[in-house]
Formats: C-alpha cells, sequence, structure tokens
C-alpha cells in the first residue's frame, strides 16, 4: 500500500517552500497531453494561472504523478464532501461531480478541485452507478446555485467493498460524459477506505499514479482513504492486461479476485504446490497463503475468503482482511471431498458459489449388481480341451 500522505522536493519552477516537506509536482506537457488534435487545442485555451498556495500546503497520496499525468490538486472541503456522501449510503453506489478549475502553469496542466456535488440518481444499484438525465440536469442547476464560479472538472463515484478499479460502464461513462483532456475521475471504496483517481493520459484512459491534497483548511490531512493504483477496462471488452513478475516457476490455477486488485495462484515451492496471492493495485505486493500444499483456488466472500483443495483431498477456506493491506489467517478444513481431483488436472472435482456456502462436489460412481458374475472352475481343462 501506499501511504496516507508523503512529502519531497516542490516541482520545478514553483515558488520556494518554506519546509522541506513539499510534494515533487511534476505536470503534463501540453504538446504531448493526447495524440489528437482536439485534446491539444483545448489545453492550449486554457488560462495560465499562478498556483494556489505553496506546495508546502500540498500533501501528496500515493505515488509521484507520472510525466503526462495532469497534476490533481484537491482542496480539504472537496475531500470532505465527497467522504460525507460516500459514506451515507452503503448498499449501493453513489456519486456526483468535481467542481474546480482547470488551467496550465508555467508548461504543465494542474486540475484543481475545490468542491464536490453528490449527484441524485435514481439509475444506481449495489454495483453500478450512471448520470441519468434528470440527475445531470440537477447537477447543472444545483452547480449554477452554488458553485455558479466553478467549472465540472470531473465527477466520482463510490464502489462500496468492491474495490477501487474503472469497470468496461465507468469507461463509457467518462468517455461519453467527459472528454476534456483534463477531466477526471476518482473512485471511492468507503468501506476498504481505498481511493484512486483516472484520467486521460496520451489520448487514452489511465488510472493516475497519486495526487495531492491543498491544506486550506487545516494543516493535518482529512484524507480518508489510502491511495492505490488500480486496473481499467477496455470500454469495448471490458478486458485489461496486466503482467505478473517475480515467479521463479511456472505459475497456475489463476483466479482473479472480483474487483479486479487481487490474483490468487498456484506455484512450486520446493515439491510441493502452494497457493500466492499479488496485489494489481501497484504496491507490488507478494504473499503466500498456504504452507501444507494448496491447489485451485476460489475466491468467495467478495473477496475475503479463499477455498482450495489440498492434495490429499481436502476442502479448505482461508480468511482475508484487505482493508488494510493483506493479512491472511489460518486455513481451516471445511470437509474432505468423495472423490480429489487428479494432480496435475486443468479443471477440479468441485466447484462453489461466490458466497462459499453451496458446493458441487464429484461423487465416484457407485458399484451395481445389474450384471451377472460368472464363475468359471476347471479352467485348466478348458484350455487343454480347445
Amino acid at each position: 500500500m501506499t501511504s496516507a500522505s508523503s512529502s519531497a522536493k516542490p516541482p520545478e519552477g514553483t515558488p520556494a517552500a518554506p519546509a522541506p516537506a513539499a510534494p515533487t509536482a511534476p505536470v503534463a506537457q501540453p504538446a504531448d497531453s493526447a495524440p489528437g488534435n482536439g485534446h491539444r487545442e483545448a489545453i492550449a485555451g486554457l488560462p495560465f494561472r499562478q498556483l494556489p498556495a505553496p506546495t508546502a500546503d500540498w500533501l501528496r497520496h500515493g505515488n509521484t504523478p507520472g510525466e503526462s499525468q495532469p497534476v490533481v490538486l484537491m482542496h480539504q472541503t472537496a475531500l470532505l464532501q465527497v467522504n460525507a456522501h460516500s459514506r451515507s449510503r452503503l448498499d449501493c453506489e453513489l456519486g456526483g461531480a468535481l467542481l474546480g478549475h482547470a488551467y496550465r502553469y508555467k508548461t504543465g496542466v494542474v486540475v484543481e478541485v475545490k468542491a464536490a456535488l453528490p449527484a441524485v440518481s435514481s439509475d444506481h444499484g449495489p454495483v453500478h452507478f450512471t448520470f441519468s438525465a434528470d440527475s445531470w440536469a440537477r447537477l447543472h442547476r444545483d452547480r449554477t446555485a452554488h458553485y455558479a464560479q466553478l467549472d465540472i472538472v470531473g465527477w466520482f463515484h463510490t464502489h462500496p467493498d468492491l474495490g477501487v478499479f474503472y469497470s468496461s460502464d465507468d469507461v463509457v461513462v467518462h468517455s461519453a460524459a467527459f472528454t476534456q483532456p483534463w477531466h477526471v475521475g476518482l473512485v471511492v471504496d468507503p468501506v476498504r477506505e481505498e481511493a484512486a483517481f483516472f484520467g486521460w493520459v496520451d489520448g487514452a484512459l489511465r488510472a493516475f499514479n497519486g495526487f495531492y491534497e491543498l491544506r486550506e483548511r487545516q494543516p493535518e490531512s482529512v484524507m480518508p482513504w489510502r491511495a492505490v493504483r488500480t486496473a481499467i477496462a477496455d470500454a469495448a471488452s471490458g478486458r485489461h492486461g496486466l503482467r505478473l513478475d517475480g515467479h521463479g516457476g511456472a505459475v497456475e490455477a489463476l483466479a482473479w479476485s472480483a474487483d479486479g486488485r487481487w490474483l490468487a495462484s498456484v506455484a512450486q515451492v520446493g515439491v510441493q504446490a502452494q497457493i500466492f496471492v499479488d496485489d494489481l493495485s501497484g504496491s507490488h505486493g507478494r504473499w503466500q497463503v498456504t504452507t501444507q500444499g494448496g491447489l485451485f483456488p476460489h475466491w468467495t466472500r467478495q473477496g475475503r475468503e479463499i477455498v482450495y483443495e489440498t492434495v490429499d483431498g481436502r476442502l479448505m477456506a482461508v480468511a482475508l482482511d484487505t482493508r488494510a493491506g493483506f493479512q491472511s489467517g489460518a486455513p481451516q478444513q471445511l470437509f474432505a471431498l468423495p472423490m480429489r481431483s487428479p494432480l496435475g488436472a486443468a479443471v477440479s472435482n468441485w466447484a462453489c458459489d461466490a458466497t462459499g456456502t453451496q458446493f458441487f462436489v464429484m461423487q465416484p460412481a457407485a458399484a451395481t449388481n445389474d450384471d451377472p458374475i460368472e464363475v468359471v472352475s476347471g479352467f485348466e481343462a478348458l484350455v487343454h480341451r480347445k
């Protein structure tokens, strides 16, 4: 996990900060921000402005922003507004608009988020959120009434206990409604207390490395989430590729968690196959969750448990806690399989549902007495007669 906040030196050309705890803030080059003329022209039309405060008043969340990434500077007021709305309901996804200004500072682009405006939408549920025509119209009315001096610079929505990522639906919403190169999207998981920004980088939607908090209210951070790096789906196929490094040998039986953040796999350790879990959010952690062997990992209970089979045919469950890093409990036996899965097989002799409470298991064929049994006596005599 990345730390909640960190600090480094100020960006080149930034006015000298009085304290050494100022963050590094590399800025995007306008000419390279997008290959299309539309993005380049849009960035060229942004006004030049000075930074709202010395970088000593900034806190970095996550990693240092990439060179092609706009710098996102979020006011504490906006952070508190997003947090309040995201915690108002944990049984469904919520969202809204991010308000502020986008401008050029020296050779880079800054997206300054000053406020967050909740959206009232009927088109949301436990695993989806989108802007309806009515909610979009109301957002514009509310912005005019309360934040007429601010522009819509992006959007936010929640993934309660699902992890932080951009689904194919999220990509569609961003691509259709937030087309300017400085438009950003914030995804928050208020249960796991994680967050990440997404936006346009080199003409494509990408997960941002990190962002900054402006301490305009108090010296201490008000950021209630951990900034994580995560995945983004392709809008057309809903698929994306990630590179898995560091395993010394063959990796098999890959199982991806429902939120796209964790990857369970089986790898050989000495003479035994063991189950590992990799963090795909950017922290690059890897944990071994079995010590007595394990095969065919299955994610259950919304990523809070892995069910697997031992080499001697027992089903086990290991509890996981990913709210603050990664922790695994001691494996607990569920039951012994009537027929263990063949070693080296691509599929198991069992399956379970997402809740980990219902199992399908294969039974060995029962012996039947339908066919008669013949007993032959005097076999040698019969052979000699032939």
